[in-house]
């Protein structure tokens, strides 16, 4: 009679491998969005960061807003709830914002095509969006120099 021990133990290893990969990749959203830039000059000090990790973490305001400014949080989550009262603090919002929207239609990629800088180097990209199904959109983001940290401000 052969011994099952072998195959127990392999089975064992698979199974408890199988689960660090799960846990590692975070097994679910945390897809990767890509950020292009069709664009040629670009302001300096952390701008680039500012924009990869506001893009990068799109899907999730817990992660993005720390690139933006808190009026934007507060901007962001007026036009999603329609509380535009302030009643809540920051933490709250962020917190109500990500409820409503943790499974709406998520970010694929976006393509930054204009930078414009304004006489007190603010700064506005055009970007193309696109979703997870496809579809593609064009908006603006107002991008502010704040205490020496570039910070999204604004969509238009």
């Amino acid at each position: 009679m052969k011994s099952n021990k072998g195959n127990n133990m392999n089975f064992k290893s698979i199974f408890i491998f199988l689960i660090l990969i799960m846990i590692s990749t975070g097994c679910g959203k945390g897809q990767f969005i890509e950020v292009k830039y069709s664009i040629e000059k670009m302001p300096g000090g952390n701008f680039q960061e500012t924009v990869n990790g506001y893009f990068h973490n799109f899907d999730d305001i817990r992660k993005w807003r720390i690139y933006a400014t808190d009026s934007y949080v507060k901007r962001v989550y007026s036009w999603c709830t329609g509380d535009y009262s302030e009643e809540e603090t920051i933490n709250e919002m962020v917190k109500i914002y990500y409820e409503l929207n943790k499974h709406s239609l998520q970010l694929k990629s976006v393509d930054i095509t204009k930078i414009e800088t304004s006489e007190n180097n603010d700064v506005t990209i055009s970007v193309m969006r696109t979703w997870e199904n496809d579809q593609t959109d064009e908006t603006n983001y107002f991008i502010l120099l704040d205490n020496n940290e570039w910070k999204i401000d604004d969509r238009f």
